[in-house]
């Protein structure tokens, strides 16, 4: 069997966990960001960097702010 590395994090009152720096080093997560949390049914849960685009209604929002100002 390989060698695993193990981290451990903990959750808070509120139900928030920082994810541990070695964690968001691997996944390349900044501030912002977004992760997936995937279930694969056995007990186990797989994080993820989720890669959200620009909902098209927030950019057509944003080219009609800017031609009220010509």
């Amino acid at each position: 069997m390989a060698h695993q590395e193990v981290i451990v994090g903990k959750i808070s009152g509120r139900g928030n966990i920082t994810i541990p720096k070695r964690v968001r080093e691997c996944l390349n997560l900044e501030k912002g960001d977004h992760v997936i949390f995937r279930f694969t049914g056995d007990n186990h849960v797989i994080l993820e960097k989720a890669i959200i685009s620009s909902p098209s209604w927030k950019n057509k929002d944003k080219k009609k702010e800017g031609e009220g100002n010509k």
